[in-house]
């Protein structure tokens, strides 16, 4: 929006709430007002009725209206008519209630009709807004249905704006890779953090460095090693690993002196071999 815009909307915006809440007063001001009538009527009247029972049993005969004061009188004759434009109001609001539920039920019978089926059935019972009440459940079936046509679909969020589309869908992905890792840390042989045999704080931080550290070597000799199209776990790849070992021979002529010794590695796979190849294993080998 541009700033004037922006200053309008400040503007009108504590105005729009303010009427808001005046009528939502004034609304619950005439409620209460046509109850507490109402309520009025209901008193006066049932006062009447009293007064005429009492009097037709010292009469003798029933069926006589009994006395009310003037002022009583007078304020039953006010507020009669309140009282039965209230009863015309609700039975007019029950009446529309009717048909707004009579056309949402013939909405979900041709719902059904075209195969679809709505996802929830509601139901709405009351006649004032105090006696309203809403009862609803999920129609399992047409959820099913629902979930087949649209549902499926994930919304990634990312502080990375700096990033492709590609590169949020490659990071969001590559969060299997971080709980490979958790499970390998749990694993008793290979770059795992337990037994643990430390008891202080500061041995403790030094065991759980060393144990990060070799994951985080470990997953880098698995992803260098993936991009040479070797595609093997962290376990698998240790264990190629481990299984290329070194033998030392000696020569020795029958003279004197000592014996000519030669360095040579055991036989290797093809796989074994590859990853020797792409660590440079022979550099660590000893020259003599």
């Amino acid at each position: 929006m541009t700033e004037e815009q922006e200053a309008e909307l400040a503007a009108l915006r504590p105005k729009v709430e303010q009427r808001r809440q005046q009528k939502k007063a004034n609304n619950a001001k005439r409620y209460q007002a046509r109850r507490a009538a109402a309520d009025r009527v209901a008193e006066l009247e049932k006062l009447k009725g009293h007064a005429a029972a009492a009097a037709g049993a010292v009469s003798g005969s029933p069926g006589e209206q009994g006395p009310l004061t003037e002022e009583q009188a007078a304020e039953l004759a006010a507020l009669q008519p309140k009282a039965q434009r209230r009863q015309e109001r609700k039975a007019k609001n029950a009446k529309y209630h009717q048909a707004r539920k009579a056309e949402a039920d013939r909405v979900v019978e041709l719902e059904e009709l075209a195969g679809r089926g709505p996802l929830t059935a509601i139901s709405l019972t009351g006649h004032t807004p105090a006696e309203f009440r809403l009862a609803w459940r999920t129609d399992q079936k047409a959820r099913k249905r629902l979930e087949n046509r649209f549902f499926g679909k994930r919304v990634l969020f990312t502080n990375r704006t700096e990033w492709t589309v590609a590169e949020v869908v490659a990071a969001y992905r590559s969060q299997s890779e971080v709980e490979s890792g958790f499970r390998q840390m749990k694993d008793p042989h290979v770059v795992s953090f337990s037994p643990m045999h430390h008891w202080t704080d500061s041995k403790i931080r030094v065991h759980v460095f060393y144990c990060v550290l070799a994951l985080a070597v470990a997953h880098l000799m698995r992803r260098q090693a993936e991009h040479a199209g070797l595609h093997l776990s962290v376990r698998e790849l240790l264990d190629e690993l481990g299984g290329i070992q070194e033998t030392v021979l000696l020569y020795h002529d029958g003279g004197k002196g000592r014996p000519r010794a030669q360095r040579m590695l055991t036989e290797t796979t093809p796989t074994q071999k590859q990853l020797a190849e792409l660590f440079d294993i022979h550099r660590y080998a000893p020259t003599r």
